[in-house]
């Protein structure tokens, strides 16, 4: 029973150490490739590049999508099917 406590207890610390010597050499390899690459900017911060995502707006559920072909039916209202009359 003692040699599973002190198994885990090293495996736990071992465990620790590995793990923060594999970030420190990610960290490491990381700046090399930041220092290796040029940093690619499109002007100022705030401003959108060529390369920017387009933000959509969706209308909210009050407001059609598209108001010239509104009816006078409200959100929470069920469109009118084939044999609805």
């Amino acid at each position: 029973m003692l040699g599973w406590l002190i198994g885990g207890f090293v495996l736990a610390v071992l465990g620790v150490l590995i793990t923060l010597v594999w970030w420190r050499m990610g960290d490491q390899w990381a700046d090399e490739e930041h220092k290796r690459l040029p940093i690619k900017r499109t002007g100022p911060i705030g401003t959108q590049g060529p390369d920017a995502p387009r933000v959509v707006r969706m209308p909210s559920p009050a407001q059609p999508a598209h108001p010239e072909r509104a009816d006078d039916r409200t959100p929470n209202q069920p469109s009118r099917g084939a044999g609805d009359a």
